[in-house]
């Protein structure tokens, strides 16, 4: 691509910006491939087969391989990530992801953690903001040769850091200018930051043996088993120099501390927002149910209205019952019943305590009417 085909289709890209891709043509989506992309060694086979957006939103991975000749896992993935966010903007997790470009990646990222090392490996994948966000520790050491598990770590951990920023390069950059001239917020700090650090707290003979390493503040902060005696190792301050030693703790542990402190109290803080948001939101629910505008479980007043008289004649039906067989009860025991105790002529419907005082013998007959049963005795 010469340097007249580029600015043509750099403007054509501005002219688009803002369109559907679902509305774009063949020439635009063959710019956004070769540039924003950073793939022009597919351009060939897109011009040739992809003539439009929508047919670009509609393919599968194995039409990309065969129609775009994909055959680069991590390529699939990088623009399959894209083609997804394009599809689905409002689900987009991070909006500003997209301006961590291939580029930005390579020359500035990588760098920034002290792993140029792996530069090669990252370059031939392509690896853009989007695709960061998907990588794995076995990813890592499948498709890149990372085998290391401490590199691992450190990649791993400054991923973290990307999306607690959001992946926003500008907060980024602004939090590490903040910093860069106060022993403030380590989190965000850049290996070269470290080695200013260590150069400041007068272990200059040993802050060069940092580069390379792939130490830098997210992983400082955020690996829990990253202590004083790890930056010492690194470092390269020998296990002998019990006070260079000490001096170096205690300057990491008041560097590092806060830092850790302050994530764990943000930590906290977001769990209680996030609990108060749910009861909140539980208690709306409630608060509409209790005014009958809840789920359909829930009883209209008109029924309600009608069930409560229901239960009213039921309820005077049952007495009305009841006290008429009490009274049948007494009729009937006051009149076949012979005279006995004067407590038991008070009481005819109980039975005579001792068969000597009455030896005629009685029958109990139970008969129910709906919920109440009726004892009825009657002598034989």
């Amino acid at each position: 691509m010469n340097e007249e085909s580029y600015v043509q289709k750099l403007r054509l890209l501005e002219e688009t910006h803002g369109t559907p891709m679902q509305h774009w043509r063949a020439a635009t989506v063959l710019a956004w491939l070769e540039i924003t992309m950073d793939m022009p060694q597919y351009g060939t086979l897109c011009a040739e087969n992809i003539k439009s957006g929508k047919v670009l939103l509609e393919l599968s991975d194995s039409e990309l391989e065969e129609g775009l000749g994909i055959t680069n896992p991590m390529h699939r993935r990088k623009l399959r990530l894209a083609i997804e966010e394009h599809k689905q903007p409002s689900l987009c997790r991070y909006p500003k992801i997209c301006l961590m470009t291939h580029s930005w990646v390579i020359e500035e990222w990588l760098p920034s953690i002290a792993l140029t090392c792996y530069l090669p490996s990252f370059s031939e994948h392509l690896v853009d903001g989007r695709v960061l966000d998907t990588l794995t520790k076995k990813d890592l050491e499948k498709h890149f040769g990372i085998t290391r598990k401490f590199h691992q770590l450190s990649i791993m951990h400054a991923i973290q850091l990307l999306r607690m920023l959001s992946f926003d390069r500008q907060i980024l950059n602004q939090r590490r200018m903040n910093s860069e001239n106060m022993d403030v917020d380590p989190l965000v700090w850049t290996n070269q930051r470290l080695i200013k650090w260590a150069i400041s707290i007068d272990l200059g003979e040993y802050a060069d043996n940092l580069r390379n390493t792939g130490v830098h503040g997210a992983l400082a902060v955020l690996e829990p088993t990253f202590t004083a005696d790890t930056i010492a190792t690194a470092l390269g301050i020998p296990t002998s120099k019990n006070i260079i030693r000490r001096h170096l703790t205690t300057e990491w542990q008041n560097l590092i501390q806060p830092a850790r402190l302050s994530l764990e109290s943000e930590s906290v803080v977001a769990k209680k927002s996030k609990s108060e948001k749910r009861l909140s939101s539980g208690s709306s629910s409630i608060s509409l149910v209790s005014q009958g505008r809840g789920t359909s479980n829930i009883m209209p007043s008109y029924a309600r209205r009608t069930l409560d008289r229901y239960d009213r004649r039921r309820s005077s039906w049952r007495f009305s019952t009841w006290k008429s067989s009490q009274e049948s009860l007494k009729s009937t025991s006051s009149k076949k019943t012979p005279p006995g105790p004067p407590a038991a002529a008070e009481r005819p419907h109980l039975l005579p305590l001792s068969p000597k005082l009455n030896t005629t013998r009685h029958r109990r007959t139970f008969s129910s009417h709906s919920d109440v049963e009726t004892l009825t005795v009657t002598p034989v």
